[in-house]
């Protein structure tokens, strides 16, 4: 793999074939990151080398901005002088037990077992997707965008 030039890799239920231990001595070996929200290990070796999985949240606005659990606002919180930190559960781990997403799970899976279409499709999605990208090229040229984008 690192001949073939990866940056990043995560691993899987094969890279375990042949235990924990071989997959850690072989990683060692590795020229790129490996990132993995899933596994739990006693393996000293492997902790060291898999990187802990993250989800970032940065939201960077006119009147202030959020980053992960910190909020800066002199707008909101005039006087403010550094990050005030919102005490929360990050969605920081591959355990999803704590994500505030249950209600759109049960919804998926309610349209799976009766094969209904969400109110949320993919083809909304693909829309959503595409204002977003055109504010994102909106705003690196300076000039309005047209959709659809071609």
């Amino acid at each position: 793999m690192n001949f073939a030039g990866y940056d990043v890799v995560c691993p899987g239920n094969h890279e375990f074939d042949f235990g924990a231990e071989k997959y850690a001595q072989a990683a060692q070996k590795a020229d790129f990151s490996i990132v993995c929200a899933n596994i739990a290990t006693s393996n000293d070796l492997l902790a060291k080398i898999i990187q802990p999985y993250v989800f970032n949240i940065n939201l960077v606005g006119t009147h202030g901005t959020i980053k992960n659990n910190r909020l800066f606002s002199k707008k909101k919180l005039p006087g403010q002088t550094s990050w005030a930190e919102i005490p929360t559960v990050l969605p920081d781990s591959g355990d999803v037990t704590h994500h505030p997403f249950s209600h759109e799970v049960e919804h998926l899976l309610g349209c799976i077992e009766t094969d209904t279409e969400s109110h949320c499709s993919v083809a909304d999605a693909y829309i959503t997707h595409e204002v977003c990208l055109a504010a994102d090229i909106s705003g690196k040229e300076g000039k309005p965008v047209t959709l659809p984008l071609k």
